[in-house]
């Protein structure tokens, strides 16, 4: 059986009715985990205010529109915030090419 993928493990599991009980309380805020906590091993990075304008339409970054030098910036997943902590998503960077792409976004209503 398996007990633990990622952050999560089988003894902070919730069984559907502890849910609907916590939602009737309107007190399910407490265990709802933010999607970036899943990504918590990646690197965060912060956009510029161009680099903004372009992730929030998913489009490819290059390191230049990070709050970050070049050189800092690893290889792999990253996930990508705006300067007042929004998460926006998951990217790729590919040190070869510099070229940092969007892997999965995480956008909601009114970005």
């Amino acid at each position: 059986i398996r007990s633990r993928v990622g952050i999560f493990c089988i003894e902070e599991a919730l069984t559907l009715g502890e849910i609907e009980k916590l939602a009737k309380q309107h007190t399910i805020e407490g265990v709802i985990i933010k999607p970036d906590a899943v990504f918590a091993d990646d690197q965060a990075v912060v956009v510029t205010k161009e680099g903004r304008r372009l992730v929030e339409n998913g489009n490819v970054l290059s390191p230049e529109l990070l709050q970050a030098d070049a050189e800092t910036i690893p290889g792999g997943q990253l996930r990508v915030y705006d300067s007042t902590g929004r998460f926006y998503g998951i990217y790729q960077h590919d040190i070869r090419s510099g070229v940092i792409k969007p892997v999965k976004m995480f956008l909601s209503e009114g970005t």
